[in-house]
């Protein structure tokens, strides 16, 4: 009986004993100190985390800020390079219209004046005219007497520039045309046309006219042949096709001639190219004094010259008279 007391009250000692040193579970069954740690890690951020974060999403926001500066500052540069481009195609193109008047004037070689180019001058100066394409000039030809046509015009009528276009040699000189004017030449050229069949070689004057307000125009001048409409339909063509391939759409141009045709459907090669005529049905001016025709001519490109007023000069200083526009040039 007191050996078995004895072996109840040892397993009583034995679970006390359990009891009060057993387990890994703390008091009041928080998580041990490994347990924490890993929580730690797991779902709260230490200080040094968050501060590393704070960090990762200041450098994100600035990295957006400076993003989206640069992105503002590359569409303000493409605005003002935008802005700058339309204001450069407005100077362009929107330059102050200004008042020009063009001529066109067969001068016969001076012959009918004695070769006297204050007579000249006076019908150019009486026309108001800023340019003048002339036909039928010579240049130190012995007919002449080897006199400088131009420079005797240039003095004549006060304009300091002008530009000979040789169609041939003649005479101990050369014979051809000329644009004369008050404004500044540029850009000149001779350019010489076919002649299938002609009595003479045939050529055309070009030249940039820079005007007061600081825009161009590009002027033509010519003198073509007179046998037949075959011969000039060719001479057309080319000039046509010179146009097209050589003269900006925007910009402002200008034919003058002796075209030596009176029949207007000759210029549509160039009626094609949007030009029109001076001298036409509605407004026909008997330039050729020999029979009245209206063989001389003013073409102009419709886009950018507008005629205001427009006549001839009926005078015996040559066989021709002097026709001449006055154009407004946008």
């Amino acid at each position: 009986m007191k050996r078995f007391f004895l072996c109840i009250l040892l397993l009583l000692a034995l679970t006390v004993c359990v009891t009060s040193c057993g387990g890994d579970q703390a008091p009041g069954g928080s998580p041990s100190e490994t347990e924490r740690t890993t929580v730690s890690e797991t779902d709260a951020a230490s200080p040094e985390t968050e501060e590393t974060a704070a960090e990762a999403v200041t450098e994100a926001e600035t990295t957006a800020v400076e993003t989206t500066a640069e992105e503002t500052t590359a569409e303000e540069t493409t605005a003002e390079e935008t802005t700058a481009e339309e204001t450069t195609a407005e100077e362009v193109t929107t330059a102050p219209a200004i008042s020009v008047t063009i001529a066109s004037y067969n001068i016969k070689h001076g012959q009918d004046v004695a070769y006297d180019w204050s007579k000249l001058a006076e019908l150019i100066l009486q026309s108001g005219a800023d340019i003048v394409g002339l036909q039928e000039v010579d240049m130190g030809t012995n007919r002449i007497e080897g006199r400088d046509t131009l420079a005797g015009l240039s003095e004549a009528c006060g304009y300091p520039y002008y530009y000979f276009t040789s169609a041939m040699d003649f005479d101990g000189g050369q014979y051809g045309t000329a644009i004369l004017s008050r404004y500044p030449l540029s850009d000149t050229a001779t350019i010489s046309l076919p002649s299938p069949g002609g009595e003479e070689p045939r050529a055309f004057g070009v030249a940039t006219v820079m005007l007061p307000n600081g825009a161009t125009l590009r002027l033509l001048n010519t003198h073509l042949s007179y046998e037949d409409l075959f011969v000039q339909s060719v001479q057309f063509t080319q000039i046509s096709k010179w146009i097209r391939k050589n003269v900006p759409e925007g910009m402002p141009v200008a034919i003058t001639g002796d075209f030596n045709t009176a029949d207007f459907t000759a210029f549509k090669k160039l009626v094609e190219l949007n030009f029109s005529l001076v001298n036409n049905e509605e407004h026909s001016y008997p330039t050729f004094r020999g029979n009245d025709t209206p063989i001389d001519n003013i073409v102009y490109r419709t886009a950018h010259l507008t005629p205001m007023e427009h006549g001839y000069i009926d005078s015996d200083r040559s066989d021709h008279n002097l026709l001449w526009c006055r154009f407004e040039v946008r």
